[in-house]
């Protein structure tokens, strides 16, 4: 089993008292690091067990900072010296590494991020910050079910804290064996399946007309001067594409599920929608049904929920 990791950049709006002892922990960590990469340097060893023992206690006191930031400056200066000599094998340990924290790792033991957004870190002189973090639509539609593994917190040049969320799926081998299955994504059935697993787009396209025709009456609002339906209309545009998206991720989620599929082959899209832009009686209707259509999406959003459980999507 394998494990694929998505990072995500988020802004944190600290209050002053939190950024100040931000700071206050970041030069700990920074003189905890260099702590560790002077003993590792004078020993030339990596070894974390040996420099635990060696300096541990003895900046725990000194320092008064987190037990687990102490240890994750540890293993930071353990693997850039590793990764240093790997890049030097004939110079190894020829220098010194000096370093000025921008940033942090936390891992589990030192941060939590729970389902609501709320991220809370340790930091030195206090109890833990909290604070409500805005993870962007885009990487939630992705990676939502993604759970929580880490985190990078710091200040940026600008002097604005911030924190690199990673998020961890477990990916299975892929199947040996098991059925090939052809899907066929179309405007009238959103899927149809070689195994004759049908999904009508009947309820989608009701639903699709019915955000247009609103969209219309807005559209004619806003064109004489409305601000109330401008407003409208962006959250209505909102709401569709969410509509859509939860529609796609009902369908994926239950191909994915199959246990007895290895393969999932979909029909080459590309270039449809210039095809079908031809003139000819009921042109306007097809692509008017084409351009409320998101079979693009569908595919990746079964790529890489198939791709977890070990099945492959061929075109």
């Amino acid at each position: 089993m394998k494990q694929h990791t998505r990072t995500v950049y988020v802004a944190l709006h600290l209050q002053p008292e939190e950024v100040a002892r931000l700071r206050q922990t970041l030069a700990m960590y920074e003189q905890a690091y260099n702590a560790y990469s002077e003993w590792f340097f004078n020993n030339k060893t990596v070894s974390k067990n040996d420099a635990h023992k060696a300096l541990y206690r003895k900046l725990q006191d000194d320092l008064n900072m987190p037990s687990g930031l102490n240890q994750s400056a540890r293993d930071k200066a353990s693997a850039n010296y590793k990764s240093y000599n790997s890049n030097n094998k004939k110079n190894r340990f020829k220098r010194k590494l000096v370093f000025t924290a921008q940033s942090m790792q936390y891992k589990k033991n030192t941060s939590r991020l729970n389902s609501q957004g709320l991220l809370t870190f340790s930091l030195a002189n206090g109890k833990r910050a909290k604070v409500q973090v805005n993870i962007p639509q885009y990487f939630t539609n992705r990676y939502g079910d993604w759970a929580y593994q880490s985190a990078v917190i710091g200040i940026d040049r600008n002097g604005n804290p911030f924190a690199q969320l990673s998020f961890r799926r477990d990916y299975d081998a892929p199947r040996r064996k098991g059925k090939v299955v052809g899907i066929d994504r179309g405007i009238y059935n959103i899927i149809a399946t070689s195994e004759g697993d049908i999904v009508n787009s009947k309820h989608l396209r009701g639903v699709k007309r019915r955000y247009k025709h609103n969209r219309r009456k807005l559209q004619r609002q806003v064109a004489s001067g409305s601000r109330s339906a401008a407003k409208r209309l962006a959250a209505m545009r909102g709401k569709e594409a969410r509509f859509t998206q939860q529609v796609n991720h009902a369908i994926s989620s239950r191909l994915a599920q199959a246990d007895d599929v290895s393969t999932y082959v979909l029909e080459d899209l590309n270039g449809l929608r210039k095809s079908v832009n031809r003139k000819g009686k009921g042109s306007a209707k097809r692509q008017s049904l084409l351009h409320n259509w998101s079979p693009a999406q569908l595919a990746f959003f079964l790529e890489y929920k198939c791709s977890l459980r070990g099945i492959e999507v061929a075109y």
